[in-house]
């Protein structure tokens, strides 16, 4: 027991002497590194287009079954591939010969009232208006066809 008592007053007057116990004063401060990148850092800065909000929205007298319908031939006639659509959430994803994705929506106003907004998929408003406008032009040419 009294070597036990000896060897930890050893250990004990070895850490006072050279001070490097564990103080307050001796602790390494390091900046902590962020889990994940600030959002701020993904925000892309937005290209001067010249589309406005309503180049992305178009209303239609019609149905929500009948539009939606007109939209995926519109997609199809305007040379759009479409990759997935879910008819019960009005979504639809169509990505363009030049590799850009658009995520489509589809959403009854009134009963016979329904709007379609065309965004692009990766948030980067960088489409030029004529291809929007096509595809609107011909999801109204398919709409036609209804009444």
């Amino acid at each position: 027991m009294k070597v036990i008592f000896i060897l930890l007053s050893l250990i004990f007057v070895f850490f006072i002497d050279h001070n490097t116990g564990f103080s307050a004063e001796n602790l390494q401060l390091r900046p902590a590194k962020p889990v994940l990148k600030p959002a701020v850092s993904q925000i892309k800065k937005p290209e001067n287009t010249g589309v406005s909000l309503s180049d992305y929205i178009k209303y239609y007298d019609g149905s929500y079954s009948n539009t939606f319908s007109s939209v995926l031939a519109g997609l199809t006639a305007a040379n759009a591939r479409i990759i997935s659509f879910d008819t019960q959430k009005g979504i639809v994803f169509a990505g363009l010969s030049n590799k850009k994705m658009l995520f489509i929506v589809v959403s009854s106003i009134k009963e016979n009232k329904t709007a379609v907004k065309i965004t692009p998929a990766d948030g980067n408003y960088n489409l030029i208006a004529a291809i929007t406008s096509t595809i609107f032009d011909k999801t109204r040419i398919e709409l036609i066809k209804y009444k």
